[in-house]
């Protein structure tokens, strides 16, 4: 049988990427955005009729079990919360999940429609909402833009741990391709930019949205991905500057429209040919600067496989996406979702006395050897704890329930934890963390 030799690792090794005094715990967030199309909403070409809303929850439904997104932030939607609260209980809380919560609704001025923001509470905590309703000269925004302040719940986020946070702005800018219309976007993305700076420190920024550019070079564009303090500028995940519209050098980035017919007025007709809907990221989400790192290659616009360019997205049979998923998006919008990955991480302290617990329960791990743990604790006789094994991750290896019956405790764990390397040991009693230690194997 293999013998290890254990010590508790208290100093810096720069083979692996953490300090003296911090172990790294990381995940990955699914982030989707969506504009719903005028879901709970009406127009003079969209009606219950050709947009039935009891439809939509069905496709919708169908949508979101696929991606599963950790944040889904939408456009369109009208604006009542009744509407947030039914995509809630009807389209992500169902067949058992219980996860998912909203954010309050945000309205500004005579707006129909109305953005939201949808999170996952097992990984993703939300903190407060704040709304931009017009610029520093007074000019009303067509729609309230929504920026949330969230942030990323590690695994020992209670326990002292430090986490990371983030702003998630949403907008839904001011559609078609006029002058005026291109002149609104400009000012209005103006407005955001200079608030944004004005108010916050840099850092870890999302902007989604229905955009309604047609091209990068337009100024309202410009004003986010080229801003005067380049730090607040946002960036292209898939860096694809361009002519978007009407191009098929871009197809399969195009998001815009699900339909190649007109036999639907509330759905746009032409099939793809624009790329209206994006997310953008900040300097330091794409360069990892503040805990948090777009992943490279996860940027997708959901159905999108190139072979779009005029046509819809169910016919020809699409070649990414099941044909349940795409009929889906052809019937739920003629917008195509964005998603993409960000990997989060949180930092704890590496000794169990930086992480004390607040049960007055402690303990220390004494040996590991032929399979055999042996800890030490100050735990009444009799009491149950649980010890969970856990790799760098975060990944559970183990995870057992024992009676403490003397001050030493010896366990036995299975082969699978031979390997050499650092595992995090952590105590239970009943609910209550005791704390963590961090633990180094080596043959």
């Amino acid at each position: 049988m293999r013998r290890f030799f254990f010590s508790i690792w208290l100093v810096f090794w720069p083979l692996l990427s953490f300090s003296q005094t911090t172990i790294d715990l990381s995940d990955t967030l699914t982030i989707m955005h969506y504009n719903l199309l005028y879901y709970g909403a009406t127009s003079n070409q969209c009606n219950t009729s050709n947009n039935n809303i009891n439809t939509k929850d069905g496709h919708l439904k169908k949508i979101l079990a696929h991606v599963k997104p950790d944040i889904f932030t939408v456009n369109e939607m009208g604006c009542n919360t009744v509407y947030g609260q039914r995509i809630l209980e009807r389209c992500l809380n169902v067949d058992g999940e219980t996860k998912y919560a909203r954010t309050e609704l945000q309205t500004g001025g005579s707006q129909n429609l109305c953005n939201m923001l949808f999170y996952n509470t097992e990984k993703v905590g939300w903190s407060w909402v704040d709304k931009m309703t017009q610029d520093g000269a007074g000019n009303r925004y067509v729609r309230s833009i929504d920026m949330h302040q969230l942030y990323f719940k590690g695994e020992y986020l209670d326990h002292g741990a430090d986490t990371v946070r983030f702003k998630y702005i949403v907008s839904h800018l001011k559609a078609g391709n006029s002058s005026n219309d291109r002149n609104e976007r400009a000012w209005t993305t103006q407005g955001v930019m200079d608030y944004l700076a004005n108010t916050y420190r840099d850092g870890n920024m999302i902007f989604a949205g229905d955009l309604n550019v047609y091209n990068s070079t337009e100024t309202g564009y410009q004003n986010l991905t080229n801003y005067v303090q380049p730090d607040y500028s946002f960036q292209d995940p898939i860096n694809r500057p361009g002519k978007w519209n009407n191009n098929s050098s871009f197809a399969d980035i195009h998001t815009q429209s699900t339909h190649s017919s007109n036999s639907n007025a509330c759905f746009s007709s032409g099939g793809m040919d624009d790329r209206f809907d994006q997310i953008l990221l900040s300097k330091s989400l794409m360069q990892g600067h503040d805990q948090m790192q777009y992943v490279d290659s996860s940027y997708d616009a959901l159905g999108q496989d190139g072979k779009r360019y005029n046509q819809s997205i169910n016919s020809p049979a699409n070649t990414v996406v099941s044909t349940q998923i795409a009929d889906a998006l052809y019937g739920m919008s003629d917008h195509l979702p964005v998603i993409l990955k960000l990997k989060a991480s949180t930092s704890i302290p590496s000794s169990v006395n930086d992480l004390a617990g607040k049960t007055g329960r402690q303990f220390s791990v004494k040996r590991w050897n032929d399979n055999r743990l042996r800890i030490s604790t100050n735990g009444p006789q009799g009491e149950s704890w649980q010890i969970q094994i856990s790799d760098l991750t975060g990944r559970s290896l183990y995870s057992s329930t024992f009676n403490i019956s003397t001050e030493d405790i010896e366990l036995l764990l299975p082969s699978s934890l031979e390997q050499a390397g650092i595992y995090l040991i952590s105590m239970y009693s009943g609910h209550q963390w005791i704390g963590t230690q961090k633990v180094f194997l080596q043959p």
